[in-house]
């Protein structure tokens, strides 16, 4: 039996896009991702430490990038986790349509279908 990644209590009463499978899948994902990305915080925290005794401001700055981006990374892959705890994972934020699981499998921290993301 296939469960649905809502369950039975969707405003449509219909079965979403994305199965009990589907969904593990994607947590999964995320998961993993979000270890990495809080390994790259830890490495571009120490990277960006060392670098603030250089004399060298683009390496700084490129420091402080790199740290940046990690930062980003790990707050998108955990407000992702957010919605799927939640409930409103792989639906658009934006419009409130279900976004396919295809979209999600091909961007999994997405919070948009591809129409509302195209609009941005």
């Amino acid at each position: 039996m296939t469960t649905t990644a809502t369950g039975p209590n969707t405003p449509s009463g219909t079965d979403e896009h994305i199965t009990g499978a589907q969904e593990r899948t994607l947590r999964t994902w995320l998961t993993d991702q979000l270890t990495a990305q809080r390994e790259r915080v830890q490495l571009a925290t120490e990277a960006f430490e060392a670098l603030a005794d250089t004399n060298n401001p683009v390496h700084r700055e490129a420091g402080r990038d790199e740290l940046d981006a990690a930062l980003e990374a790990v707050a998108e892959l955990e407000h992702s986790l957010e919605r799927v705890d939640e409930g409103s994972y792989g639906v658009c934020a934006e419009c409130g349509k279900d976004i396919p699981f295809e979209r999600l499998e091909a961007v999994p921290d997405t919070d948009y279908c591809v129409e509302c993301a195209a609009s941005y």
